[in-house]
């Protein structure tokens, strides 16, 4: 995978979400003109919080 195949997006320096972009043919893609990475996380270091159950 490519680094332009995934967008991260983030509310200051915490961690939302990673989306890895697919065409229709499920295989994967760059994210399209609608995944503007500068909009989804301006942030330059992200906090990845642990995973609770």
């Amino acid at each position: 995978l490519k680094p332009e195949m995934f967008s991260v997006s983030c509310r200051g320096a915490d961690l939302l979400d990673v989306r890895v972009c697919f065409g229709r043919d499920l295989f994967p893609r760059s994210c399209g003109v609608d995944e503007d990475q500068t909009r989804l996380c301006r942030a330059s270091k992200i906090e990845v919080p642990p995973v609770t159950q």
